[in-house]
């Protein structure tokens, strides 16, 4: 019950002597749970004008179970959505070596988009979702020539250097203003990198060479694959793998449940 109440920000003293019922100073554990399963969850699938082709919808909490005397609570979230967190937050983890070789954080940004649209091979994409999903400020790069210069143009090179899917983009205008962008791709001649590195990687693996930094890695993500970690510190300077499993942590802890 502690690690839960703790897990989601709540006072354990104050919530743990209000488990069942409301007062008319606050609501009770069970009340807020059970508000929790009248919230939707819901995930789109975008196609490569940005416009949703699939759609999944559930309660975001299939059903809880609290016993005051014996001090816990259970609680199951629906299935598709136990997926769904679990491959958005291991993106990282997954994709390390590709990670791991790119310097700039847009690029592994405009990465992530192409591989949700990898069976389209073009995406349209707004000038202004853009931005926001590059996290640009709206009073950085405001002339698109300097966001195509500093953000756009360094992030395209940086991906087809390393994984060569043949990524280009042309500005789309309406009028004499640049409205949006759209990109294309081409994985047939992709680096193996890419398409084969958890297979090669497990091959190649050395164990017991880098079990202090393995280690250090661990306590940052506690899930990571250990054979793959060997392999890819063979590969790798261990300062930049730190810097991948450092964002898988933050990927990590946008996840967090909200009442």
């Amino acid at each position: 019950m502690r690690k839960f109440l703790d897990l989601a920000g709540f006072d354990y003293e104050i919530y743990h002597s209000h488990l069942f019922e409301d007062t008319d100073e606050q609501k009770s554990l069970a009340t807020l749970l059970g508000e929790l399963q009248e919230k939707r969850y819901k995930v789109e699938w975008r196609d490569q004008r940005n416009k949703p082709y699939e759609v999944l919808s559930a309660s975001l909490l299939s059903q809880f179970r609290m016993n005051e005397d014996k001090d816990y609570i259970e609680f199951e979230f629906p299935s598709f959505i136990r997926e769904s967190i679990l491959a958005h937050q291991n993106f990282y983890i997954l994709y390390l070596p590709v990670i791991i070789s790119m310097k700039s954080s847009y690029s592994i940004v405009l990465y992530e988009q192409i591989l949700q649209r990898k069976k389209f091979g073009v995406w349209y994409v707004k000038l202004e979702d853009l931005r926001e999903l590059m996290g640009v400020e709206k009073y950085e790069y405001k002339e698109i020539a300097d966001f195509e210069k500093r953000i756009v143009k360094p992030a395209v090179n940086e991906i087809n250097k390393i994984i060569n899917i043949s990524l280009s983009y042309e500005k789309i205008k309406k009028g004499r203003n640049i409205v949006a962008y759209e990109f294309a791709w081409d994985f047939r001649n992709a680096k193996e990198l890419y398409t084969n590195h958890n297979e090669k990687l497990k091959e190649e693996s050395s164990k017991g060479l880098h079990s202090e930094e393995i280690q250090e890695l661990l306590q940052i993500v506690p899930d990571l694959d250990i054979t793959i970690l060997e392999s890819i510190l063979n590969h790798f300077d261990f300062t930049k793998v730190k810097n991948a499993v450092l964002i898988t942590a933050e990927k990590r802890k946008k996840i967090k449940l909200t009442i």
